[in-house]
Parts: C-alpha cells; sequence; structure tokens
C-alpha cells in the first residue's frame, strides 16, 4: 500500500491509521504482516511466498470460473483435435487456422469424426492473424517443424507474460527454438500419440481414440505455480486425452526421442497395412 508523497506528510498521522485498519483486516484474513513507517510502502509481507501462492490460486480460481483462454496454432489433424476436445471439456478454446479452414470452422464448426460417430464442435474460434487473439494463458504449438519459425514470429502478438507454450509438435528442435524465440516464457514438451487424420478443413477423422499425450516440462519456468503438473494434467484429462507426465531432468528431450523413434519404425507399415504399432510388434514377434 503506498504511503502519501512528501508533499501530504500532514495527513501522515491519519494515513498511518489507515494502513493500520487495513493491515489488520489483512492479518484476520489469514495474511502475516508487518507496519514498517519509514518505508515506500506501509505493508510489508512477512510470508511473500505464501502471500504470492495465495494471489495466484485465488487468480487461478477466477481464470477456471471463466475458462482458460487457449490458442492452438495450426489447424491440421493435431490442432484441429486437441481444440476441439478442449473445447467440448469447457474451455475457451481459439484456432489459429490458414483462411479456407477458418472459413469452415466460422461457417459449420469443427468436426471430429471417429467410427462410432461424429462430433460437431461450435465452441471454437477460427482466427486468421494471431493479432486477433486475446492474450492466451496457454499457446498450444501444432503447426510442422519446418513452419515453427514463421508460427512464432506470427504469434507474438498474441503472446503476453502469462502465457505459457506447449509443443505437440513431431521432431526434437521445436521447444529449443520456442524457448530462444520467448525466453521468458515457460515450456513444456508434448508427445501425442493418436490415429488421427485431417480428412478435410474443419473435419478430423479420430481413427482410434486409444493412446494419450505424454508432457514434460522444458524449463523449470514451466513447474510455476500457474501451469504446473497438477493443472496440465487436469487440463488434458478432461479434454478425453489418457495423459501422464514425466518430470524428470531429461525427460523432455526422452518423450520427444521416443516419439520420433515410434514414427520411424512404424509409420510407414503403418499408413500401408493400417495396423496399430502394437499389432505391427506382435506380428514380428511370430514370424
Amino acid at each position: 500500500i503506498r504511503r502519501p508523497p512528501r508533499s501530504t506528510q500532514s495527513r501522515s498521522s491519519a494515513a498511518s491509521d489507515v494502513y493500520k485498519r487495513q493491515a489488520h483486516n489483512l492479518s484476520n484474513a489469514g495474511m502475516d504482516i508487518s507496519i514498517f513507517e519509514g518505508a515506500a510502502h506501509s505493508l510489508v509481507f512477512e510470508s511473500p511466498a505464501r502471500v504470492a501462492e495465495e494471489i495466484v490460486a485465488n487468480g487461478l480460481q477466477h481464470a477456471r470460473a471463466q475458462g482458460m483462454r487457449i490458442l492452438v496454432a495450426g489447424a491440421g489433424a493435431v490442432g484441429g483435435l486437441t481444440a476441439g476436445l478442449l473445447a467440448l471439456a469447457g474451455e475457451r478454446v481459439t484456432l489459429l487456422a490458414r483462411p479456407a479452414q477458418a472459413h469452415v470452422i466460422a461457417t459449420d464448426g469443427l468436426t471430429i469424426a471417429m467410427p462410432e460417430g461424429e462430433r460437431r464442435v461450435q465452441g471454437v474460434e477460427a482466427i486468421t492473424s494471431a493479432a486477433a487473439a486475446d492474450k492466451p494463458d496457454l499457446v498450444v504449438l501444432a503447426v510442422k517443424s519446418f513452419a515453427t519459425a514463421d508460427a512464432l514470429a506470427d504469434l507474438r502478438p498474441a503472446v503476453g507474460q502469462q502465457a505459457v507454450f506447449l509443443s505437440l509438435q513431431n521432431g526434437i528442435e521445436n521447444e529449443a527454438r520456442i524457448s530462444a524465440a520467448y525466453p521468458s516464457q515457460p515450456v513444456w514438451a508434448g508427445a501425442i500419440c493418436a490415429y488421427v487424420t485431417a480428412a478435410a478443413p474443419g473435419r478430423v477423422f479420430w481413427l482410434d481414440d486409444r493412446g494419450g499425450l505424454g508432457l514434460a516440462p522444458v524449463k523449470s519456468a514451466a513447474l510455476n505455480i500457474g501451469w504446473g503438473p497438477e493443472e496440465m494434467l487436469r487440463l488434458w484429462r478432461s479434454a478425453g486425452l489418457d495423459t501422464f507426465m514425466a518430470l524428470a531432468d531429461g525427460s523432455a528431450a526422452r518423450l520427444k526421442w521416443s516419439k520420433l523413434m515410434i514414427n520411424v519404425a512404424f509409420n510407414a507399415i503403418n499408413a500401408a497395412t493400417g495396423l496399430s504399432a502394437a499389432a505391427i510388434l506382435l506380428s514380428l514377434i511370430h514370424i
């Protein structure tokens, strides 16, 4: 609480009484404070870490009530699926898409086709420029690796101090590129194992809801209060994805390399035969 400027020191006694009453109210609210009359600020928290945690927690409760602001960059198979699932879970989702994709989604909604039927998602806002997005709490990068640099540059008007990045891309260098472009932002690595394809603009086909999502923090800043492990797990599990998390040092790199090895070993055979990785492995055992 700011003390009055020197020109108003004649009112300092009355101001001090106000500070003391405010201090008393804060103490009754469970906050540990002391009054330091000679400082520029009259109230000094004795437990700043706990107070900061309470303030952030209160902010998170408000954010949950309003819905997290999530910006998904890339409206292909992975971007379309995750944006749709998050929207169905009640999150506020904006999808950064190409003009043809954005037009279809704005007109007809986003469609997730599955063997048992289709889900039409109307709650996704599709935009063609990040400048049109509200400042997101979470930025999900779902573009091809060769488009990462351009996507990061395009996202700059939308990224505020509170934004957390999550890369769901294949490849092993995207998280480093994000960190280099946004050194103060928390970054998470993600590997999604889902049989999903972009059938047409605004339409993804989820061939099998087995599989899931692996997450790992890239920088220690990703383990902050706002978007720590608990919050990330809650978000993606509520969207219907079987999610696991690895927190040990080096987990992000291992996660990405594991996904790359799976892609190299199985993608071509899977595309040619329609067999899952598990089925391919079982067939090799019997050879």
